[in-house]
């Protein structure tokens, strides 16, 4: 909190009616920047209107039967309520116009629900909703949240992850769990953003970062700028700038190692022919004798109705071998997706969706484009597989002002999947490629 007596001196003079033109601009910047003292001015100003109030109720108790002698004070009681009223209409002015409670907005929600928590309500949000500070909640392996600050600074929660964010002298994220994508507008000196995890603390001015949180470690790659990453074990602190990333966990013993961000690739493939990843979504079948290894859709949950009730689809999900949103393959124009497929309940006739999960520039969001693949169109062989090649334009973006292509970006997550119903989807291979 700013300085208490000198905010209390503001407040005093305020309820006074002592506050001049000057230092109501300065109470009004306190306010500004400070949510402790946001909270001990609504506190003061509803004691102050309360005792206001107590006064008129005790001035009309006391106040004597009608008779000529009270004649000449029958207003005091009325005059002392019309103060009150002017004092709360001050107080609702005023607190009006500097404590816009809204913190964050929810730009975009897919695949997956978001919670807001105050620690007394909950709400369940969706896009184009504001919330004021509290705890957010993304449920949904393949669930992606985009939220926006007042000052544009942009964060992007994927899969299943759980962040606290408050305001106090600058934003404080506390990422208990998940991945976080970061774009950070330039802050105002001395109130830099600040992340913390269980093992970590970043300290950000302004840049593009991605940031993974698990039990016992933290990942970091930075994009643009430059990041201060400090291990809470010993506080023991790096900067990592653009380009470069770096990882910390409670092991105090090695000094925390900074290195140079490999390059990503431009074609990537995976045939399941070994175990996947162990953070993909997918049931895995190894391969046995001629028969390829395979990876088999898994419900998941891809919002929620009004009631609550789940929406669940079905689906395939692969990323890069680490776990988190580390780019793992390049978009170029003639960059062209192929999934070779089948489903095993008989019914053709289901579409089968797949949708790229892209980052710009390396790490911060770029979007979601959604590709519809009809398995009529793509005739089976003996086994019942099929094959579908899907060029750039074949996906379309989700916000198409905001995101309207995937080229010249990097692929965070690959999702196939069916909606409404199993199909019993199965997955041989999927490869990016430039032919």
């Amino acid at each position: 909190m700013s300085n208490t007596a000198e905010l209390d001196d503001l407040l005093s003079r305020l309820v006074d009616d002592q506050l001049d033109d000057a230092g109501t601009a300065h109470l009004q910047e306190v306010l500004r920047d400070d949510t402790a003292a946001r909270r001990r001015y609504r506190q003061v100003l509803a004691l102050h209107a309360g005792l206001q109030w107590g006064y008129v109720a005790a001035a009309r108790e006391a106040s004597p039967a009608a008779t000529p002698r009270a004649v000449g004070r029958w207003w005091l009681p009325w005059s002392v309520a019309l103060a009150a009223s002017l004092m709360v209409a001050l107080i609702v002015a005023l607190r009006s116009s500097v404590t816009d409670t809204s913190l964050l907005t929810a730009s975009s929600l897919s695949n997956g629900t978001l919670t807001w928590n105050d620690g007394g309500t909950q709400r369940t949000l969706d896009a184009g909703q504001s919330v004021s500070a509290g705890r957010l909640l993304l449920e949904g392996a393949n669930a992606i949240a985009v939220l926006r600050f007042a000052d544009h600074t942009m964060l992007t929660l994927s899969g299943d992850t759980e962040v606290a964010v408050e305001e106090q002298g600058g934003k404080r994220l506390d990422l208990r769990r998940g991945t976080l994508a970061a774009e950070v507008t330039q802050q105002q000196p001395g109130q830099p953003l600040v992340i913390t995890t269980t093992t970590a603390r970043l300290e950000v001015l302004g840049t593009v970062f991605t940031v993974s949180a698990g039990v016992d470690a933290t990942a970091l790659a930075v994009d643009h700028g430059r990041v201060r990453l400090e291990r809470l074990a010993d506080q023991q602190a790096v900067e990592v700038v653009a380009g470069e990333q770096a990882s910390v966990s409670f092991d105090t013993a090695k000094r925390i190692a900074v290195s140079v961000r490999p390059q990503v690739p431009d074609t990537w493939q995976v045939d399941f022919a070994h175990r996947p990843q162990a953070h993909w979504s997918g049931t895995w079948t190894a391969p046995v004798a001629a028969s390829s290894g395979l990876f088999s859709a898994v419900p998941y949950v891809a919002g929620r109705d009004g009631t609550g009730r789940p929406f669940i689809h079905h689906g395939v999900r692969v990323s890069g071998e680490q776990e988190g949103t580390r780019p793992f393959v390049r978009l170029h124009a003639g960059s062209r997706l192929t999934v070779r497929f089948r489903t095993m309940r008989g019914d053709s006739r289901t579409q089968i969706k797949v949708m790229l999960c892209m980052l710009r520039d390396g790490a911060a969001f770029g979007g979601t484009f959604f590709a519809t693949v009809d398995p009529r169109s793509h005739p089976a062989d003996a086994d019942g597989w099929r094959t579908a090649v899907l060029a750039m334009p074949a996906f379309l973006p989700t916000r198409p002002t905001i995101h309207p292509s995937p080229i010249g970006q990097c692929v965070m997550f690959i999702l196939a999947n069916t909606a409404a119903k199993p199909a019993g989807l199965e997955v041989a291979a999927i490869t990016v490629d430039r032919p």
